[in-house]
């Protein structure tokens, strides 16, 4: 576990024009994957919000919300053997949650059966087959070299 935390860098960057703010936690390092295993189908969790400040975060409350849900699907990454959450990035009107996994039906099952018992969030999951990790590559390149380390 101790390993996998090296992995993740925090950034921020402001966006000059309209004072906004966006925070992203990205894994920098691709995870070790289990052998044989394709983790070939990438999942964004989608949670748009409205945002009263100038910073267009999201409230309190909604972030208390949405730490109670990435809790909830900890499940769903780190050495499960099917999938790996590779980045959380907040701002500009939403939150999303980017995983790999080489199990979409098994992701989803998951899924569902750990957010069972909670209220439902206003979430959106895409799916999309992203064998070269393009999606998270893009990231991790413009992260690297645009944004403000924090």
């Amino acid at each position: 576990m101790r390993e996998s935390l090296k992995s993740w860098r925090m950034f921020k960057a402001k966006n000059e024009q309209q004072q906004q703010i966006v925070f992203h936690r990205l894994r920098v390092e691709r995870p070790r994957l289990p052998k044989r295993a394709r983790f070939d189908t990438s999942i964004f969790v989608a949670w748009t919000y409205s945002s009263n400040d100038d910073a267009s975060l999201p409230s309190e409350a909604i972030m208390h919300l949405m730490r109670e849900f990435e809790a909830t699907l900890d499940a769903l990454s780190g050495g499960n053997g099917f999938a790996e959450l590779v980045s959380v990035r907040t701002g500009f009107g939403a939150r999303g949650w980017l995983y790999y996994t080489c199990d979409q039906a098994k992701f989803m099952t998951q899924f569902n059966a750990l957010l069972a018992s909670h209220p439902q969030y206003p979430t959106e999951v895409m799916i999309e087959e992203d064998p070269e990790w393009s999606a998270w590559a893009e990231m991790v390149a413009m992260w690297g070299t645009a944004a403000e380390k924090t």
